[in-house]
């Protein structure tokens, strides 16, 4: 419709639309770009593929894939509703080519959607990609390169860039690799294509445990009888006529360990009888042990004896006696029971097992056991293991062994052997290892299964025998794919075995992405000629390489290949001549195995500083050009390693200017002459000829020199840098003129890294020069504690009591409260009557612990930190204060009603917010104080204000394993320890209770084999926890690093104050929805629920904000130390369960993208009314159902919701945190006793004067809060208060469609608690980049039918009034109002497939569409009733009353009329058309062009989206000139 009206208004909604982009480094994805295949080998297509990382259906409808390419997904269709759904935790694959070439290609699975082709090519040299909804809302993107940082692997080498963790930001480098194997296995999760677990197969455990009855057993099952009284459990009971089958038993489970079901049970009954006959020809006396999978409860006998029970009560059992837990997925159960070894007897056995359920609404069945025999005498150290097999021809088939101990082990003289020792013949071949194979401790080492007579053969029998011939070590038997995968353990050794995607020999069995093996680029030459004639290769790892088949190639698809040959011992080289041509003066080089996997690949670029390049490290990747070859040996590139990043200014204030700064230090003993070096990262500087840093010197390159001159004076100081230094992290690399690296930081904000370098006044500044500035241990913030100056605050205002609550004393107080989190030191305050008289302050000189302000200052909730030095007041917050208990307070009994008083008090900034409000308890005497913040923040050119004389030891990395672990489980933590000399590294620990008070115990941390350490002398320092094995409890912990000096470093960087923590816990969680398990101290909850008392000091009454600090693991394994929760709600519905609270992660520990984060217990109300409003076209919020577990609590079903903040708006809106968000609320007073009354609202007027601090409240200010500007917002209120606006005025001021889509969606579910309906609650109203204001959607528990006790048939409150009493707001409001109504409500295809997909993602949670569907019912008739007859009314040209005209005019001006519902008139051919709505209903559109003869003009009304809703006709004769002939049109 590029030639309509129509057109300029779809261009103007993309204009629109184009602002709501998001900013790559706030993504919060949801759905994400997982894998691109952009520069593929031959004719195989490009794809992408998208992966949805939830629980959640996602609809798809009409979102679009942007790039160097176009791709449309299909439309909704309600022929096929849920064609256009995303299942949880699907993968599809987009093509360049249709469905079927991509699959064939690919190999892809059946039940991988395959979707394509696109239009255009993904470009090879990088590309910006994009996926949009159907709103045009950025979903996820990612901008590739071709060269580094990007992995050349991808650049024409079959492979695919693949995401690291999908838990991360997608648009980073950092967090993208590429696929193990060529061709990326497109549809399957990266690292793990086709890779599946399977039952363990061992047959000797590492344990010396012998599996007697394994999980695919054959059993005998019979249900639906009452066998109690039989003899069931006899050997020779009669059960011919069971049916038989392997295990697993089952029915109805999706999710179940290895094998899996593979014997189905009959539904409907509460218990099902099993039998499985065995014979035992060991040794008697054996310890027995079980394991099994149960679901729900199990009674097991052997030989007619009860042996044990899971899941059942006590006492005797019946066949109706149903199981006491009701199990969700079926997990593997280690140990459940030991067995008395007399049940066990020599010869037959017979084992029989009763299953019973438990009720509930969706019954399953999972059974299957296994039986494992440990001899008696002493037990065998069976430290090496059989770890992964790999069948194939000899030189490729391996069979690795592991060594799990602390203490190396040769092999030879062992045997392998394909059976065990007392089943082989006599004269049966042994094959004994006849070479040395030395495995040192947690390594590897292999050899080839054909010589040994293990392989060919299926299954896979192996034993490891001792040399004594006898003594079996471990083995395995098993049937092993030979489909490229290998059969290993994952973790090495840890006994749970899978089917790998890459098989690894004498490597990890790690679940990965990335170029795997040990064979690295090493070095080359490049000539002048631009040929590469050699390349040397390295062997990174612990074994020696067989070169043959490993080829080298200088082109994708490797048609130039170099074949290798011989052999490479560990960490050798060995180079090979090559003739491999560089194209443009680059070429990218390829190492690749023999079946074309590419182990290594670097692009290299012709240099005119050499025709070298060497790896330094050999093997690292980070490469270096020179004049001077290693050929052959190891490489030692000359490098200037003396200048290093000494201090990073990232973020300054706000009040600082342009005062980003890198400032440069030369630690060496030699001037360096810096022409043309490259600073790069965020920022880009090229140093002028003739820069020079002497030794001991300092050389800052600034994004404003001249600025930071005129505030730090005579500094060495260059400018001004390109670009800006990002304030979420980048990595600095300082490269030397040959472009070789010199120095790098990968900085990030927050968490291990300084927190008062982000923008609180503070640099990051190097500890020491010697300290390895790439980890976040080596800095700490600028000390700019000293260098502000106290100086006197003043301000004067008559107290006029215009509020009051309780007694004087409840409202007779002075209030200070910090903006945002920062520290400020106050002394002297005065409240005096004209500024003369008495300080009506008491005990202004002392602190209140009694949760009362009337003996002195109380500070509480996120101001609980404050504390006094003197009559000084340190004033401390860790988030915006308020008006309710995140405050300072004293009393003013002396305050007298209408006396001008004047406040005084000295004061001066430490860090953060300088926004300091004071304020009366009534606010009539109120102030936004700026405190002065020092100009010459940090130490540019200067020394580092926290330098140490000698280097700490650096603790890094801290972890636990398991992530969770149970009463069966020794708890290791681990930390990587950097140090120039031996450091003592300390583990503190504790199981803390309810009074904090529990000592710290302490244990040393080993690097040297023992204690848990896997490797000693790899700087990664181990400690084992055995101390802790009950159920439930609670354990926080810490580390310390000391050098000789005694110079320290502790992680988490809090230490004893803000702890890391596990729990450990018995339960097993379902696995059905991402779990969130919180682990907070006791202490810490103990203040949560009873803060307002004593014991805390009064500090954390209910409304208190103070973030408590706490452990967060994701689904059971991913550990984030450091977060922080505080309990969340209104004044009204707050409590302090944590049932719904807002909480963080700490700045360089992100979640999806997002460091705030919000948990709630909402019901399907609020997910129904986002779903409408995206229909609508207006930006929701993200949520995901989740799984809660809050310490060692039952999980409990949980919805994940996205904030409405700065990551929000970031991922909306381009540069979205720039806009203007305020949170919209009552405002509370509250008496001492904490009752309290709300006396002020949010309304569109300004009901409380002109002064912008009686808004500071109820329109809380949530971005931009520094700049303590409300002129925006006042402009806004004033004009709907004047109620003097027209459309056009009004448009100046707000986004009227995001306006009334968020209003009638509100109106029309009858969503009460909410701003447009009346209330101040739940809405946010967000001034946009462009000027306008919108709202955003926050809660719609009332909705549908929710909680309702106003019981509002309205559509709107007094709130919206002025507005919505205008004709021109009402068409636009009903026009939203009708397509709810008629899109999305009753007899909606759409809704109902909605409905069903969540109902389908998530069956645990009911959503009964019953419910909804009676509401959209019986709201209908009165929705009809509120828009009366305009809504049926015919849509018609009213013009002539729409009959035929004749004019000799040029252009033509129609008018008409047109129901609710339409959205705008069009006619298609006339851009210069102009539509004028005159009121609710009537039209005129203006300047409609003619032609000479007749007019044909049809005149159409659209819907938002220009779907034709209604169409008009009428003819205009246009006569022709004379001598002319008229054309019909």
């Amino acid at each position: 419709m590029a030639r309509s009206l129509l057109n300029r208004w779809q261009a103007a909604v993309r204009y629109f639309l184009a602002g709501l982009v998001v900013a790559g480094s706030a993504r919060a994805d949801q759905v994400l770009l997982s894998k691109i295949m952009y520069h593929p080998v031959g004719d195989l297509p490009e794809y992408v593929e998208i992966h949805n990382n939830t629980a959640n259906a996602v609809d798809l409808a009409d979102w679009r894939l942007k790039g160097g390419i176009e791709f449309r997904f299909p439309s909704f269709s309600a022929a096929d509703p849920m064609a256009s759904w995303m299942k949880p935790f699907e993968r599809i694959v987009i093509s360049m080519a249709d469905a079927k070439t991509t699959r064939d290609a690919y190999k892809i699975a059946p039940n991988v959607r395959v979707l394509g082709p696109w239009i255009g090519r993904l470009h090879k040299q990088g590309d910006r990609l994009k996926l949009l909804d159907k709103n045009g809302l950025t979903v996820s993107t990612v901008k590739y390169l071709d060269r580094a940082p990007w992995p050349a692997a991808a650049n024409g080498g079959g492979h695919a860039l693949v995401v690291r963790n999908p838990d991360r930001r997608i648009d980073d480098w950092r967090n993208w690799t590429v696929s193990t194997k060529p061709g990326g296995a497109p549809g399957t999760e990266s690292g793990s294509a086709n890779e599946v677990p399977v039952g363990n197969p061992e047959l000797v455990t590492q344990s010396g445990e012998s599996v007697v009855v394994d999980y695919d057993a054959t059993w005998s099952v019979i249900e639906g009888v009452d066998l109690t009284t039989t003899k069931w459990k006899e050997l020779n009971y009669p059960a011919g006529n069971w049916r038989r089958g392997p295990g697993l038993i089952g029915f109805g489970t999706t999710k179940v360990p290895p094998p899996g079901i593979r014997s189905a049970a009959r539904p409907g009954f509460v218990t099902y009888y099993m039998r499985h006959v065995f014979i035992y020809n060991g040794a008697p006396g054996a310890q027995l042990t079980v394991d099994a999978i149960v679901d729900d409860g199990a009674v097991f006998y052997l030989n007619n004896q009860e042996i044990g029970r899971i899941g059942m009560p006590g006492g005797a059992v019946r066949a109706n006696t149903p199981a006491n837990r009701n199990v969700g997925d079926a997990i593997e159960e280690k140990a459940i029971f030991t067995v008395n070894p007399a049940a066990l007897v020599r010869g037959t056995n017979i084992l029989a097992v009763e299953v019973h359920q438990a009720p509930g609404p969706n019954p399953d069945l999972a059974f299957g056991m296994k039986l494992k025999v440990k001899s008696g005498g002493a037990a065998l150290a069976r430290t090496i293991l059989i770890n992964e097999i790999f069948p194939g021809p000899a030189g490729v088939n391996f069979i690795e062994f592991f060594n799990s101990g602390a203490s190396p082990v040769n092999l030879k003289g062992h045997f392998l052997l394909p059976a065990a020792p007392s089943a082989l013949a006599p004269q049966a071949r042994r094959y004994q290892i006849q070479q040395d194979l030395v495995v040192r401790p947690k390594s590897f080492a292999v050899l080839d299964m054909i010589d040994a007579g293990v392989w060919p053969k299926q299954p896979v029998v192996a034993y490891l025998v001792a040399p004594d011939g006898q003594t079996v070590l471990h083995a395995i038997s098993a049937v092993v794919p030979t489909d490229g995968r290998s059969l290993g353990q994952r973790p090495d050794g840890s006994g749970q075995w899978y089917y790998l995607a890459q098989p690894t020999p004498d490597a990890a069995n790690a679940k990965q992405s990335g170029l795997v093996g040990t064979l690295k680029l090493n070095e080359i030459h490049l000539g002048k000629n631009g040929v590469v004639d050699w390349v040397e290769v390295y062997n990174a790892g612990t074994n020696r390489v067989l070169l043959n088949g490993y080829f080298l190639s200088g082109k994708p698809g490797f048609a130039d290949k170099v074949g290798l040959s011989g052999d490479l011992p560990p960490k050798g080289v060995k180079s090979f001549d090559v003739s491999f041509p560089a194209t443009a003066g680059v070429l990218t080089l390829f190492l690749a195995s023999p079946d074309k996997i590419v182990t290594d690949a670097h692009a290299f670029h012709l240099s005119k500083h050499g025709e070298f390049f060497q790896a330094f490290p050999d093997g690292s990747g980070e490469w270096f050009v020179g004049t001077k070859d290693t050929r052959n040996t190891t490489n030692a590139p000359a490098r200037v390693t003396d200048v290093i990043i000494n201090e990073i200014m990232y973020k300054p204030p706000d009040t600082q200017g342009n005062g980003e700064f890198v400032e440069l230090f030369n630690r060496g003993k030699q001037t360096v002459n810096l022409t043309d070096w490259v600073l790069t990262g965020g920022i880009d500087f090229t140093f002028p000829p003739g820069t020079k840093l002497r030794p001991g010197e300092y050389l800052v390159i600034a994004a404003d020199a001249g600025l930071l001159r005129s505030l730090h004076g005579a500094i060495n100081v260059l400018g001004n840098f390109h670009g800006k230094l990002s304030n979420d992290g980048d990595l600095l690399r300082l490269l030397d003129e040959k472009g070789n690296l010199v120095n790098e930081v990968d900085y990030q904000t927050g968490g291990d890294w300084p927190e008062l370098a982000h923008g609180r006044g503070s640099s990051l500044e190097l500890l020491h020069p010697d300290m390895d500035n790439r980890l976040s241990s080596a800095w700490a913030a600028s000390d700019e504690a000293n260098k502000s100056k106290f100086r006197p605050y003043t301000h004067r205002a008559t107290y006029t009591e215009q509020l009051t609550l309780g007694d004087p004393s409840d409202f007779r107080e002075l209030h200070f409260f910090l903006n945002t989190s920062g520290h400020v030191i106050i002394s002297d305050v005065e409240l005096r009557k004209d500024g003369t008289g008495p300080n009506v302050l008491t005990n202004a000189n002392k602190a209140s612990f009694t949760g009362k302000s009337d003996v002195g200052w109380l500070w509480q909730g996120n101001h609980w930190a404050s504390h006094m030095e003197g009559n000084q007041i340190h004033l401390l917050s860790e988030g915006h204060g308020d008006n309710r208990v995140n405050r300072l307070e004293i009393d003013a009994p002396g305050l007298v009603k209408s006396n001008l008083y004047e406040l005084k008090f000295n004061a001066r900034w430490v860090n953060g917010s300088h926004l300091l409000v004071a304020h009366t308890w009534d606010w009539s005497v109120a102030k936004v104080f700026q405190l002065d913040v020092p100009s010459n923040l940090g130490t540019p050119g200067k020394p580092n204000s926290r330098a140490l004389t000698t280097p700490a030891a650096q603790v890094e990395q801290l972890t636990h394993y398991p992530a969770v672990p149970r009463s069966t489980d020794t708890v290791k933590v681990t930390v990587r320890v950097a140090s120039l000399l031996s450091p003592t590294v300390m583990l503190y620990h504790r199981a803390p209770d309810a009074s904090g008070k529990t000592p710290w115990q302490s244990k040393a941390m080993q690097d040297n084999g023992t204690a848990g350490d896997d490797v000693p002398g790899d700087g990664v320092f181990s400690a084992l926890l055995p101390e802790y094995k009950a159920d439930k409890q609670i354990v926080e912990f810490y580390v310390e690093a000391r050098s000789p000096s005694g110079a320290k470093s502790v992680i988490p960087r809090g230490g004893p104050d803000r702890p890391a923590l596990f729990v450990v816990d018995n339960q097993n969680l379902p696995r059905d929805l991402r779990s969130q398990r919180f682990v907070i101290s006791p202490f810490d909850l103990d203040a949560l629920g009873n803060g307002n008392t004593n014991k805390h000091n009064f500090r954390f009454p209910r409304l208190s904000n103070r973030y408590f600090n706490m452990t967060f693991i994701s689904n059971e394994r991913d550990i984030y130390y450091n977060a922080r929760v505080h309990p969340a709600g209104s004044s009204f519905t707050r409590d302090l369960t944590l049932n719904r609270a807002k909480w963080k992660l700490p700045d360089d520990r992100a979640f999806r993208g997002h460091t705030k984060l919000s948990w709630d217990n909402n019901d399907f109300n609020t997910r129904l009314a986002r779903w409408m409003l995206y229909q609508l076209g207006h930006p929701v919020n993200e949520s995901e159902w989740v799984r809660h577990v809050l310490n060692a609590s039952p999980s409990v079903l949980q919805e994940d919701v996205e904030p409405i903040g700065s990551d929000f708006l970031n991922r909306i809106f381009k540069h979205g945190s720039q806009g203007e968000l305020y949170r919209t609320t009552y405002m509370f007073f509250y008496k001492d006793n904490g009752e309290g009354n709300n006396m002020r609202n949010s309304t569109l007027a300004l009901n409380y004067g002109d002064d912008p601090i009686n808004y500071k409240v109820v329109w809380s200010k949530r971005t931009r809060e520094a700049e303590n500007d409300y002129t925006a917002l006042m402009d806004m209120l004033r004009t709907v208060q004047d109620n003097q606006f027209d459309e056009k005025g009004l448009r100046r001021h707000m986004d009227l469609e995001m306006m009334f889509k968020n209003w009638a969606l509100r109106g029309y579910s009858k969503d009460s608690d909410c701003f447009s309906m009346g209330t101040s609650h739940n809405c946010f109203f967000y001034r946009k980049p462009d000027g306008k204001f919108m709202n955003i959607l926050w809660d719609a528990d009332f909705a549908f039918g929710g909680f309702d006790p106003k019981k509002q048939e309205g559509y709107w409150g007094g709130n919206v009034q002025n507005v919505m009493s205008k004709p021109w707001a009402q068409r636009l409001f009903y026009y939203y109002l009708v397509e709810i109504l008629e899109n999305y409500t009753k007899n909606s295809p759409r809704v109902n497939a909605y409905m069903r997909a969540e109902q389908e993602a998530n069956p645990n949670f009911q959503v009964n569409p019953q419910r909804f569907l009676q509401f959209f019912a019986g709201r209908e008739p009165h929705a009809l009733q509120q828009m009366g007859d305009k809504y049926k009314l015919d849509f018609k040209i009213t013009t002539n009353n729409g009959q035929p005209i004749t004019t000799d005019a040029l252009s033509l001006t129609i008018e008409g009329q047109s129901p609710y519902g339409v959205f705008t008139v069009v006619i298609d051919g006339q851009p210069r058309a102009k539509l004028e709505w005159l009121d609710d209903t009537r039209w005129r559109l203006h300047d409609v062009g003619l032609s000479p003869g007749v007019n044909e003009l049809e005149l159409r009304g659209v819907d938002q989206w220009g779907n034709t809703k209604r169409s008009a006709k009428i003819t205009v004769t246009k006569p022709a000139p004379p001598g002319t002939k008229a054309a019909a049109k």
